[in-house]
């Protein structure tokens, strides 16, 4: 399992220069590839697709396919290989990593496969996109010689910033569906365990403290549940659990004897998509889907070829609000002599300036109305000489 995740390798990171190109406007509208028969998963929900990697077609391409696993079609198409997709929260666009430029980045596309571009230049790996709830930011892996830490980068592939610095591996990121945290595994207390930590690694919380490993975790739509991958009871018995948000109440969801690994939800959160492998000797897996209580398990790709790494998102709609591209605002917030970084998810009309907060050509003097902290004064993370030696909004 933790050789499919890859840790090895050896990364060479390049900050990104604070002059860059005006931000790229989100298309209002992406056709969905004309094969591509939308259907939903359940009487009542809004149509869905999942997005995942396959090498049914000799190399691995990305796909995208209904819930019921009719018509995949192939997005990529290219020599290289493509993995770990992610379907943007409005659906209009799908991150992955690719090797086609020699090492594995970060891509993006459209969700009919045009327009791909890479985001990443860090001379080794970068894996596992994980897209902000606006859809302005993507967090992924960089995987070093011995260990690998979790990285944000603007959707535009500007703004890089270092997360986690461990010397152990960080893997797995996705964000909190409010945006302030980032919920990932890491073998930095001995096996691999689930933690949650705020989008600048400064507060890290433990959730999970079992035998083996605790990898892949998700959290729900709603930011109540984080379903994860584990082999706690058994070396090759790797089941699907669900816990609250803080670690309590966990429960196997699937608790049998396959591997189940790598679960997404459903943009509802009525079903979880996951990979799945009849045993540990069989070297293809499959994408199945289930209730979010594990019951109704329903095969969608029954395909020969190695069918992997879901992800799960909606069906772009010409009719609702396009996602902020790249204008999540990092804000340094001080209240009553005590510094700390709050996210701001902001509009295209609020931003930073010489460390003071702007609404459009108002001063902002205070954060009470965003923050519901009272008034504050806002400062910009990095030096005053260089606002942008941590992040470049």
């Amino acid at each position: 399992m933790l050789a499919r995740i890859g840790i090895v390798g050896l990364l060479t990171l390049g900050l990104t220069s604070c002059e860059r190109e005006p931000l790229p406007t989100a298309p209002l509208h992406i056709d969905l590839p004309p094969a591509l028969s939308v259907t939903t998963a359940c009487d009542g929900c809004a149509p869905s697709v999942i997005a995942f990697s396959s090498n049914r077609d000799g190399n691995s391409e990305i796909y995208l396919t209904p819930p019921d696993g009719s018509n995949p079609v192939n997005l990529t198409n290219h020599a290289g290989s493509d993995e770990f997709p992610a379907v943007s929260p409005d659906g209009r666009r799908i991150a992955f990593s690719s090797d086609r430029s020699g090492n594995f980045e970060i891509h993006i596309m459209d969700a009919d496969g045009s327009n791909v571009r890479q985001l990443t230049t860090t001379g080794g790996p970068a894996l596992a996109p994980a897209w902000s709830p606006d859809g302005g930011r993507l967090a992924f892996v960089a995987l070093g010689r011995e260990n690998s830490d979790i990285y944000v980068i603007r959707a535009d592939g500007a703004g890089l910033l270092q997360v986690t610095d461990d010397p152990a591996s960080d893997v797995g990121p996705e964000f909190s569906p409010d945006g302030t945290k980032i919920v990932f595994s890491s073998n930095r207390d001995g096996d691999f365990d689930i933690y949650t930590t705020d989008i600048f690694g400064q507060e890290v919380v433990r959730l999970t403290d079992g035998v083996r490993s605790d990898l892949s975790p998700t959290w729900s739509p709603d930011g109540s549940t984080i379903v994860f991958s584990s082999n706690r009871v058994g070396e090759f018995d790797w089941d699907l659990y669900s816990m609250d948000a803080d670690g309590s109440n966990l429960i196997n969801l699937t608790n049998d004897a396959a591997i189940e690994a790598v679960p997404t939800w459903s943009p509802d959160g009525s079903s979880i998509a996951f990979e799945r492998f009849p045993d540990a000797i069989t070297p293809f897996g499959e994408i199945y889907r289930m209730n979010a209580d594990g019951s109704g398990q329903v095969n969608v790709t029954d395909d020969p070829g190695d069918d992997r790494s879901p992800s799960w998102g909606p069906v772009p709609s010409p009719d609702a609000p396009v996602e902020a591209t790249s204008l999540t605002v990092l804000l340094q917030y001080q209240e009553q002599g005590e510094g700390r970084l709050l996210p701001l998810s902001a509009t295209g009309a609020n931003y930073l300036i010489e460390g003071e907060l702007m609404r459009g050509d108002q001063l902002v003097s205070g954060f009470g109305a965003a923050s519901s902290l009272g008034p504050a004064t806002m400062n910009r993370p990095g030096s005053a000489s260089n606002p942008c030696d941590t992040i470049c909004s």
